[in-house]
């Protein structure tokens, strides 16, 4: 080779698209970058900036490579991996942008047309490091914890009105209530060891889905995110223009577009019939039933504009929804679902469930708190039964229910067969409630008085309650209102529990403890309304108060509830 040929090849060599050692040399020096620069670009806009450069300042003591890219700036397994699990983070309803996933696929993308002798390759091949490596140590603090800001998310303007007061001096006066809502516990977690020690065996994936949360459901959520996905890239399944209600063996030219709304969804299993124009066939009418009944609607068949408003909800926005409840899940204790035997109360829902060994050993509807009064979320054990109780009225019942009575109280008193009576150096004195001035303590707080409903017919109570000790004094009871049960929407406590069938719970529960004699003792003491007894219980089964507005069956049917508290509006706003 002459020359001149030999300085044209050496030229060729340097400006061709192939990264020979001189690019593997330079790639070789970016640890050391890493380790300066936290200040500067390459760790601009990260979710965890910190816990990036603490992991790369260890990393780097050990290692001179880059982690996700090979020495043709090319994704490696673990990083085409890593890029997998990141583009899928909306399944489990989390935000991509936390993952700076645009800019990962903008870098990812020069590089495939990229020339060594570009000025930038070096920082730009570092930046995407960093951005994978955050990536991964953000997705793993968020499929554990959760992504939500707790602190957040308990403060709820519930009182936005206050704003408009005139009285107050600026907005930042309004009335801020917390949320009663107890989260997980979970114990200490270490984000980098996770990424190490996955690295280490070459599992990213895998080492990912370790941290989903172990809940059947939240895999069926999983799934249904999956198939919401695959509809939202065909294009959703369109918006229905119908402005009438549609009867069974009523005509409609609409009831194609029905059809086809409903078989994008997957409600209606076959697609039959399209010149039909009369609503009497079986099977779409069974299905609008059943569309109706998982969506929290009246299940009467009828296309009304309640349904129609249902089915016009973007399959964002269910995805959305589904988001929502999936990122619940990752707030509770893993360790719950080592229980055997629990009790879940689902307010959304309004109902009770008795699971034992994953099998429904007994269902019923509940009456849940005001939203004013809300049921508060948390999770305790059942330490004791009280059959045939007395009703103590709790503080904010007596400011919110007795004293605000116009001059009522005397009634109020009768229809729940309920003494009155002070405290006097300790001791109860009762009195008669009709020599009190009780207009003066409408607007008291704090009250003298003690009210004491007697067991019997009238008791709020009912015949029994079921204690599992905690801060927010609630429990689980029987009432003397059993026609509310029959009411669509349950939310008339003050934030107590009231079931429909309390007597199946106290069989099994007795059952359980091997105190079903207790049974006999309950029900003649009953009779007469004699002040009834406390059951201590062994068994000490869980109750875990719960707020999912969707849900999923056995058969993978998924439910849509009400959001009754407003919780879904509010996580959706401080996740903006």
């Amino acid at each position: 080779m002459s020359r001149l040929n030999l300085i044209i090849f050496i030229i060729l060599s340097l400006l061709s698209d192939s990264f020979g050692e001189l690019n593997k040399n330079q790639i070789l020096s970016n640890c050391v970058q890493v380790n300066k620069n936290i200040e500067t670009e390459l760790f601009k806009d990260l979710k965890n900036p910190t816990l990036t450069k603490k992991f790369y300042d260890d990393y780097c003591n050990n290692k001179k490579t880059f982690l996700w890219i090979g020495e043709d700036l090319r994704l490696n397994n673990k990083g085409e991996e890593l890029l997998a699990s990141l583009e899928e983070s909306h399944l489990h309803g989390l935000k991509e942008k936390d993952y700076n996933l645009v800019e990962i696929k903008s870098k990812i993308n020069s590089f495939k047309s990229a020339k060594f002798r570009d000025y930038d390759t070096n920082a730009d091949a570092t930046r995407l490091d960093i951005l994978l490596t955050n990536g991964y140590l953000s997705l793993v603090i968020d499929l554990y914890y959760g992504s939500t800001n707790w602190e957040k998310f308990i403060k709820k303007n519930l009182n936005k009105v206050n704003a408009k007061d005139k009285n107050k001096k600026n907005k930042d006066e309004v009335d801020e209530d917390l949320i009663s809502w107890d989260r997980g516990k979970k114990g200490y977690f270490s984000a980098i060891q996770h990424l190490k020690s996955s690295y280490k065996v070459g599992k990213i994936k895998k080492s990912l889905v370790e941290l989903y949360p172990k809940y059947e459901t939240y895999f069926k959520l999983l799934n249904t995110m999956k198939k919401y996905d695959e509809i939202r890239l065909q294009g959703g399944w369109g918006d229905l223009n119908i402005t009438e209600n549609i009867e069974i063996n009523n005509s409609s030219d609409k009831l194609t577009l029905i059809k086809e709304r409903l078989f994008r969804s997957g409600e209606l299993k076959t697609f039959v019939n399209l010149e039909n124009t009369i609503y009497d066939e079986t099977d779409l009418i069974d299905t609008i039933k059943n569309y109706q009944l998982r969506n929290n609607l009246k299940s009467s068949g009828i296309i009304n504009m309640e349904t129609i408003k249902s089915l016009n909800i973007p399959v964002e926005e269910r995805m959305a929804i589904v988001g929502l409840n999936m990122e619940r899940y990752r707030w509770m204790d893993r360790s719950s679902t080592q229980d055997a035997t629990k009790i879940i109360v689902n307010i959304p829902s309004l109902q009770m469930k008795l699971v034992d060994e994953n099998k429904d050993i007994l269902t019923m509807k509940v009456i849940v708190g005001q939203a004013k009064r809300a049921t508060p979320i948390f999770s305790e054990k059942i330490k004791y039964i009280v059959l045939n109780p007395t009703w103590t009225v709790p503080p904010s019942v007596i400011s919110k229910d007795i004293f605000s009575q116009k001059g009522d109280q005397l009634n109020y008193f009768k229809e729940h067969d309920m003494k009155v009576f002070v405290l006097n150096r300790g001791k109860q004195i009762e009195i008669d409630p009709s020599l009190v001035e009780w207009n003066s303590f409408k607007d008291t707080d704090i009250s003298p008085f003690v009210f004491i409903a007697n067991p019997g017919k009238k008791n709020p109570l009912g015949d029994m309650k079921f204690i599992f000790p905690n801060k927010y004094s609630v429990y689980m009871h029987d009432t003397d209102r059993k026609d509310l049960f029959t009411k669509y929407k349950r939310t008339f406590s003050s934030g107590c529990i009231r079931l429909s069938e309390p007597e199946k719970l106290l069989i099994y529960l007795l059952e359980k403890d091997k105190k079903i004699d207790k049974l006999k003792t309950f029900k003649a003491k009953n009779a007469k309304n004699i002040n009834g007894e406390v059951i201590n219980l062994s068994s000490n089964i869980p109750v875990f108060v719960r707020y999912f507005t969707v849900s999923v069956d056995k058969e993978n049917n998924i439910y849509f509830y009400d959001d009754i508290y407003g919780y879904d509006v509010h996580q959706r706003e401080i996740s903006k």
